[in-house]
């Protein structure tokens, strides 16, 4: 049985607003889980003397760590893992790792002249898949190992910054009140 041109027309019009409401709910969706924020921690600063700081790092996990850092601000790095396209589409989350702690120096000079306090936040594997996907970025096709993520802000005495990652990286908020 032949369809009638009207209800053609009509089917043909129904299948398009159905394939568009599908794409615009499909792209909502993935819009949502872009927003999406991952507490990694918060860290907080005690001044030791004029350059250097103790930094308390508590980890979303419970885990705490202590560091004395050296510089006008702090830097926290991670390597992140994050999926192709289509396997983001299929709920699959960026995965990260945290890389380093370190103090820095915003004057060129001085940090030029100045070693500068690193610590490691990661223990070495025999086999890491983040270098082993950075170096060769061919061999599984589906991840993207190509960058990582830094943040950095003043070092302060008495401050407290939540750290979160999203889908564009590490983020630091300071989550407690200036001083008067």
């Amino acid at each position: 049985m032949l369809l009638s041109p009207v209800k053609y027309t009509v089917s043909a019009l129904a299948g398009s607003l159905l394939m568009l409401a599908s794409l615009l709910g499909s792209n909502l969706w993935t819009y949502q889980r872009l927003t999406n924020e991952v507490l990694v921690g918060d860290i907080e600063f005690s001044r030791l003397d004029d350059t250097s700081f103790n930094a308390l790092l508590v980890l979303s996990d419970g885990d705490k760590q202590h560091f004395v850092i050296q510089g006008d601000e702090w830097q926290l790095d991670a390597r992140v893992i994050k999926w192709q396209s289509w396997a983001s589409l299929l709920g699959k989350d960026p995965l990260f790792r945290l890389d380093r702690l370190s103090g820095r120096y915003r004057d060129t000079e001085k940090a030029r002249r100045t070693l500068p306090t690193l610590y490691s936040l990661s223990e070495s594997s025999m086999v890491d898949l983040w270098e082993l996907v950075h170096k060769n970025p061919d061999l599984l096709f589906m991840i993207d190992a190509s960058y990582g993520s830094s943040v950095f802000l003043p070092l302060q005495d008495g401050v407290k910054y939540r750290i979160v990652m999203s889908q564009t990286g590490l983020l630091a908020r300071r989550i407690n009140k200036e001083k008067s």
